[in-house]
């Protein structure tokens, strides 16, 4: 049985950003040199009802685009998993809607500042 990885609060900060960003669907989001969303993948309806990007895609297109966020919300309501590379920390930022600082702060013993690359299951 899966378990979640979460411990600090700019991951369930990211993933509330996340589930949110395609109305709970699953996607990858390659992001241009300014830290902008330059496309989106998404897939077809799972059996939970939520729209999934398959693994053979997202090792695809990752291996073409150094920047990119991978939502995958497998088992929900249960879990899903939210991964991302080399996102600059103004778009983390941004995504957040609250100092980092602050999202760190709250996390002891975590990161002190907000990682360009993190994967961690909720």
């Amino acid at each position: 049985m899966p378990r979640s990885t979460a411990r600090y609060a700019f991951e369930h900060g990211l993933f509330a950003w996340a589930a949110d960003f395609r109305g709970g669907d699953g996607f990858l989001a390659v992001f241009g040199a300014k830290g902008e969303v330059a496309e989106v993948y998404v897939a077809e309806a799972a059996q939970s009802g939520k729209r999934l990007v398959s693994h053979e895609l997202k090792e695809r297109v990752t291996r073409e685009h150094a920047c990119w966020m991978f939502y995958d919300p497998f088992d929900w309501p249960e879990y899903a998993w939210l991964e991302w590379n080399e996102v600059p920390r103004a778009t983390l930022e941004q995504m957040l809607g609250e100092p980092w600082v602050k999202a760190l702060g709250t996390s002891a013993g975590g990161p002190k500042e907000l990682p360009e690359s993190w994967s961690v299951m909720l």
